[in-house]
């Protein structure tokens, strides 16, 4: 199995940041979300925009495998066995990355150093993982 090297990943990851970017600017235009408080997860235009980004990153990679990023460079997420990831654990990593956002969390760094400092992505997985 070929891995997607980290300039790919990071393309990929620019692409999706920038359409998010345009979601929430789309929802901020039409008033939906205050756009000064939606960095606050613990107000209801922080909430709205965490769930849409749920949404947004989770929903396309368990229904295809991709989201729009990576479906534009050709690449996927996969399990372990190269096939594609199921929508559980799908759920779990953007839960797992939607939650290190919201808490803040300092290790994310460290993680992030991991991932992009090894060629193979599974080393970059937290222990529980379900793939």
């Amino acid at each position: 199995m070929n891995y997607a090297s980290r300039w790919a990943r990071l393309l990929a990851r620019a692409v999706d940041l920038i359409v998010f970017g345009l979601v929430v600017l789309v929802l901020g235009a039409s008033g939906i979300v205050d756009l000064d408080n939606i960095d606050n997860p613990y107000t209801m235009d922080g909430l709205i925009t965490g769930v849409v980004g749920l949404v947004y990153f989770g929903a396309p990679a368990a229904a295809f495998g991709a989201t729009l990023g990576k479906m534009a460079l050709g690449m996927r997420v996969v399990g372990h066995n190269g096939e594609k990831a199921s929508c559980i654990a799908i759920l779990i990593r953007e839960v797992y990355y939607s939650m290190e956002r919201l808490l803040h969390n300092l290790p994310s760094s460290a993680h992030a150093r991991q991932c992009f400092g090894n060629r193979r992505r599974s080393s970059c997985r937290p222990f529980w993982y379900p793939y």
